[in-house]
């Protein structure tokens, strides 16, 4: 804002001009699409702060009075209320979605998030990689040292991930012991590159309870083609589910070989 409204803003005050003239610098500042005579500064206050304000004018040569900029200050008020309801209900809104335990994204969110993925997917043409993470030590974790340290662990493997993966990516927690990972924009080769990494960083970065190692068994399934992008997101998630339960007997016999 120009240096009279910001005023307006920081100290949160009012402001009423009457008989402007145009030679006036307060008039050069606060001018915008068209000549006036008298104006009306009130701030819009919000959390007790000023985050803007409403500016009226009059160019007939007839002024502003007390009571206009009473109206005016009370508009300001209802205005920055409302912003802070909307903000409140924004927050909770989010919150809501978040999986308290872990940090990830709760199922019901993700399934609307990733159905809007799919749609921008066809739109824009590009793919898709999703996986499923398993961490097998949460089980042990939990008969061990209790549900507590069983969700700590299973936040540090979310804190990790994220750490390997872009901002527009997005994971949430699909079960127990399950998250599934959304990485969009990646060809196969990149898909899989980004999971090795997660899976590398995992093994080395999340520091397990006595001599238990943290590893993940991952299954994933990549849309590159109008056909497998048209997929229902419930046959998606099932195909998914069978490549988790192909990594998981691939990984129990390399440990019986």
């Amino acid at each position: 804002p120009s240096p009279t409204a910001e005023k307006v803003v920081l100290e949160q005050q009012p402001l009423l001009l009457n008989n402007l003239a145009p030679t006036d610098p307060m008039y050069t500042d606060l001018k915008l699409e068209h000549d006036f005579t008298s104006a009306v500064l009130a701030p819009i206050v919000t959390n007790k702060r000023g985050i803007g304000y409403i500016f009226c004018d009059r160019a007939n040569g007839e002024e502003f009075n007390s009571s206009d900029l009473l109206h005016l200050q009370v508009l300001g008020y209802i205005i920055g209320n409302l912003l802070e309801k909307f903000e409140l209900i924004s927050t909770s809104k989010k919150l809501s979605q978040i999986d308290d335990a872990t940090k990830a994204l709760q199922y019901k969110a993700f399934v609307p998030a990733f159905s809007t993925e799919l749609e921008r997917a066809k739109t824009h043409d590009y793919q898709i990689g999703l996986a499923l993470l398993s961490v097998d030590a949460f089980r042990k974790y939990l008969d061990t040292y209790g549900i507590d340290e069983a969700h700590a662990l299973l936040a540090e493997v979310v804190s990790v991930t994220k750490e390997q993966v872009r901002e527009m990516d997005f994971i949430a927690r699909f079960s127990a012991d399950q998250f599934i990972l959304c990485l969009s924009g990646l060809t196969p080769e990149e898909t899989e590159h980004h999971l090795s990494k997660i899976s590398t960083a995992v093994s080395e970065k999340v520091i397990g309870q006595g001599d238990m190692s943290v590893s993940l068994v991952i299954g994933s399934l990549h849309l590159g083609t109008e056909k497998a992008l048209n997929e229902t997101v419930q046959n998606i998630i099932s195909t998914l589910g069978k490549k988790l339960v192909q990594a998981k007997n691939k990984a129990i016999a390399r440990k019986k070989a």
